[in-house]
């Protein structure tokens, strides 16, 4: 099973449980690591940022069950599975370049327009 299906009938299969009768979710390329999601009484509607994409099937299930929770007023929290999965020093390491190509906006400098950044932490110690 690839990734989209696998995000698809987790979030499908866990919705259920809660009482959503229809349930999509797709992977989108964000800068952030972030869901969005829209929803209804009996219908929701799930943007998964895309750095999730290779997580085991096991980190889908607890992100699916987290905000499913936080939705119907429950929140129980991260599953421990999400937790280790996106603390693991691997992820930050194996994500970062993903993230420094989606940030237009950095500089990789400490000089910036009015400041030096180094100039003021060399004040400071």
């Amino acid at each position: 099973m690839e990734a989209e299906e696998i995000l698809s009938t987790k979030f499908k299969e866990v919705g259920r449980e809660y009482g959503f009768d229809k349930v999509e979710a797709e992977f989108v390329a964000f800068k952030e690591f972030k869901v969005r999601w829209q929803r209804s009484y009996r219908w929701a509607d799930f943007k998964v940022s895309d750095y999730l994409a290779d997580a085991p099937p096991e980190v889908i299930e607890g992100l699916c069950n987290s905000l499913f929770s936080k939705i119907t007023g429950e929140d129980d929290g991260y599953s421990e599975d999400m937790c280790k999965w996106i603390t693991a020093p691997e992820f930050s390491v194996y994500k970062q370049p993903v993230y420094l190509k989606r940030s237009r906006n950095l500089t990789r400098s400490s000089k910036g327009e009015a400041k030096d950044l180094e100039a003021a932490y060399e004040r400071l110690i």
